[in-house]
């Protein structure tokens, strides 16, 4: 079954996909959209990032970050295969919803690869669990005010993840080769996101040459260096259009985040969300959540 939530505007949100003893699916998933995971029943083997392999049972949740490629490589045929998966623009519920996180918060989660999966002897997955049924119910029966609270079910599913990710509780991931020198030149990344990034720098502070940065950058990130890049300058963008829409200008915004132009920061920014800068800013401006 599938069930797509839509914005007062028409654009989709949201889609969740519950499938019940079926065959799971073996082909590679990378999508926009960031994506819960939730194995209801039996066990399988994903393969993330080309490297990573993490085995899960039912009622283990696994969180899959934008453009992050994974597949299920394997699954075992003796148990009944139950899954649900939510689809959902992070970058849309950052700007709308995800103010009432704390931005470190968020910036962890989007880069630290240990943050995949919560298993289900966990407190956290019991309550993440009880809350994907409760957003698959609203789903099913769409009425006045279920967009306000399946955001704000989203919302506390991250909120716990988040607390999760940065507990004693969390279950590490066997770290990829280099995966400390991506990291950072990640965090450089998103410390000078308003200068001209280079290949060049980055391969240099990874202390690798441009192909080999290249190569491994995509296998532990699952995106190349320049979407990463572009991924996190919208995010930028969105924040500061709903933060300080006030006293900056659209072309401030641009060099901010640095964009070259402001043609590109609209090509750009209208790939990752839909809007143009300037009809973000008026869907924000006219909304009822608006300072």
């Amino acid at each position: 079954m599938s069930y797509e939530l839509f914005s007062s505007d028409g654009k989709m949100i949201l889609q969740l996909n519950e499938k019940f003893n079926n065959t799971p699916d073996f082909e590679e998933n990378i999508s926009p959209q960031t994506e819960i995971f939730f194995l209801v029943d039996g066990r399988c083997r994903f393969e993330i990032g080309n490297k990573t392999i993490i085995d899960a049972t039912g009622g283990d949740i696994l969180f899959f970050k934008s453009l992050r490629n994974h597949r299920i490589t394997e699954y075992n045929k003796l148990f009944p295969f139950k899954t649900i998966s939510i689809k959902f623009d992070m970058v849309d519920f950052i700007v709308e919803d995800l103010k009432a996180l704390k931005k470190d918060d968020i910036s962890s989660f989007l880069v630290d690869e240990n943050n995949i999966i919560i298993r289900s002897d966990t407190s956290s997955a019991g309550k993440i669990q009880n809350l994907i049924f409760d957003i698959r119910d609203e789903l099913q029966s769409i009425c006045y005010g279920s967009e306000s609270v399946i955001r704000s079910q989203i919302l506390l599913v991250l909120s716990l993840a988040f607390r999760f990710f940065n507990s004693k509780d969390m279950v590490k991931v066997k770290p990829m080769p280099h995966a400390d020198d991506i990291k950072r030149t990640m965090k450089y990344i998103n410390e000078n996101l308003d200068k001209d990034l280079k290949l060049e720098d980055l391969a240099r502070i990874a202390r690798m040459n441009r192909s080999y940065y290249t190569t491994m950058f995509k296998k532990i990130t699952g995106m190349t260096t320049w979407e990463y890049i572009l991924n996190l300058r919208v995010e930028s963008a969105t924040a500061m259009l709903l933060e300080n829409r006030h006293s900056l200008n659209i072309n401030d915004i641009s060099e901010k985040c640095g964009f070259n132009s402001m043609a590109h920061f609209n090509k750009t920014f209208k790939t990752f969300t839909g809007k143009t800068p300037t009809e973000f800013k008026n869907h924000v401006d006219k909304s009822c959540f608006s300072e």
